[in-house]
């Protein structure tokens, strides 16, 4: 659908009468734009009608749960979800499963176990059934359970999904002390996912490159530019940038801060990704015509920028921002600062700070959907390679940076949070307040969507510092390539 097209839908979406002329799939095409559009409010309305609408498809329904899931509206993603079933005379297995996954993201177990039953006894074979029945095991503490459950689930019922038990299979493993069973498992996920991992691994290699040219380019002159055009426009928005590298402790880090009462955090919303960076930096002919862009944005240009952003993250959070500091957190930020600054030159650049040797251990056994950014993770090489692309541009950056800018250690968060959360209040002119501490009032609060969602509601300890000795003989030729970063960052 083109820009002209989503206008036109757009103006119709306004008009109740000409909704009322079209069929529910035209609705769906409406509510759909709007979503894309940040047009929340106006697409839930749609929406509304949708499964309201006797006619609708089932793929709308599941379509607009995908939607509220992938927002962390989990909790409408479950009216969605429970919509498409009562629309099922005889729901298949997965319909089911689907169901219960978003029952187990809103924290719902009992009804997802529930749900899962229902999948199992019409299809026992059921793999992602299986993932998920173990992966609720594993969240309540049961590992032994899972990795039973799982061992053998893939001697019985073998498929092409077995690469997913197996990653549920290494963390329970890795939980139990087993840690060169746990590593096994994740080569033969990893060697099952390979031929998938390479096209998009060959984008990531593309990717950086292009992230590497457009960074060299940018010169002092350039961030004194972009300080004087949002000088012109006036009041500073209170924004402050969480970057970093996946697995670095930026949502444990983000969650304790936005928990202050004068601060909101974006959990990794994409916006300046999505709406600035692809188009303006990934997409255009070269690097240096990229550079060129950015500089020849006006003052007006940046306003327009800023105030999109700001409605976007609005829409997105569901609540208003006024005063408070937005925190945009996003652990692949560092290398597209450029993109950042461009926006918000005012911006405080909060940097995460992790022994690299854990981080990528951690990001090894992370399971995540597979495209540019998890790709790397095929093998500890690659993934050590990503690292060292990723975090040369924040050792670029340090010599750059007038404005603020202050690192923070995993380790020390761990050991000794309050003092760790305390200097980081004071670096965001942010009053300290002891709650920021309490892991209810991290756990009551807006669902979170990153993989590591169940991690932050947990009490924060040191368990997972100097993991990486665990798997040491298996780190051989990623030690090498970390090397100079574990140097770099005090952790020899």
């Amino acid at each position: 659908m083109n820009s002209g097209d989503i206008n036109h839908l757009l103006a119709i979406s306004d008009t109740p009468a000409s909704l009322s002329t079209l069929d529910p799939t035209k609705v769906a095409e409406i509510a759909f734009a709007l979503w894309r559009a940040y047009e929340y409010e106006r697409a839930e309305q749609l929406f509304k009608l949708i499964l309201e609408e006797s006619h609708s498809t089932i793929e709308n329904i599941l379509q607009i749960a995908k939607c509220y899931f992938q927002s962390g509206r989990f909790g409408k993603s479950v009216d969605a979800m429970a919509h498409a079933i009562r629309r099922q005379k005889m729901p298949e297995a997965e319909l089911y499963v689907q169901y219960a996954w978003t029952l187990e993201r809103d924290n719902q177990f009992e009804q997802a176990r529930e749900q899962l039953s229902k999948a199992l006894e019409i299809d026992p074979s059921s793999a992602r059934g299986v993932r998920l029945l173990a992966h609720l095991e594993k969240r309540e503490g049961r590992y032994e359970s899972a990795e039973t459950l799982l061992t053998r689930h893939l001697k019985e019922y073998p498929s092409s999904f077995d690469w997913g038990l197996r990653y549920e299979l290494a963390s329970s493993l890795d939980r139990l002390g087993q840690f060169d069973e746990a590593w096994e498992q994740l080569q033969l996920a990893k060697s099952q996912l390979h031929p998938r991992a390479i096209p998009q691994l060959k984008v990531s290699y593309a990717i950086r490159h292009r992230q590497w040219e457009i960074a060299r380019e940018i010169t002092d002159v350039d961030l004194r530019n972009w300080q004087r055009d949002a000088e012109s426009i006036g009041q500073p928005h209170n924004v402050a940038i969480l970057a970093g590298f996946p697995r670095s402790g930026t949502t444990l880090l983000e969650q304790v801060l936005a928990s202050n009462s004068k601060c909101v955090g974006t959990d990794e919303s994409g916006i300046v990704n999505t709406q600035f960076s692809v188009p303006l930096l990934w997409e255009a002919a070269t690097a240096f015509d990229a550079v060129v862009e950015l500089r020849s944005f006006g003052a007006q240009s940046i306003d327009a920028g800023r105030q999109a952003y700001l409605k976007f993250s609005e829409a997105l959070l569901g609540e208003r921002i006024d005063d408070r500091l937005l925190v945009e957190k996003d652990p692949l930020a560092t290398p597209e600062l450029c993109m950042f600054l461009r926006l918000f030159p005012e911006a405080k650049v909060l940097m995460p700070i992790r022994d690299p040797r854990d981080v990528i251990v951690s990001y090894f056994f992370t399971l995540v959907p597979l495209n540019w950014n998890s790709a790397p993770s095929i093998d500890v090489v690659q993934a050590s390679r990503f690292y060292v692309d990723c975090m040369r541009h924040w050792l670029l950056w340090k010599t750059k940076l007038k404005q603020c800018w202050m690192e923070t250690s995993y380790e020390r968060m761990t050991v000794e949070p309050a003092d760790c959360v305390r200097r980081v209040t004071d670096f965001l002119g942010l009053e300290w307040e002891p709650e920021m501490l309490d892991t209810k009032n991290r756990s009551d609060r807006a669902a979170v969507r990153t993989p590591t969602y169940d991690d932050i509601t947990k009490p924060i300890d040191s368990r997972a510092v100097g993991r990486w000795k665990n798997y040491e003989r298996h780190l051989a030729g990623a030690l090498e390539i970390l090397n100079p970063f574990v140097e770099q960052f005090g952790y020899e």
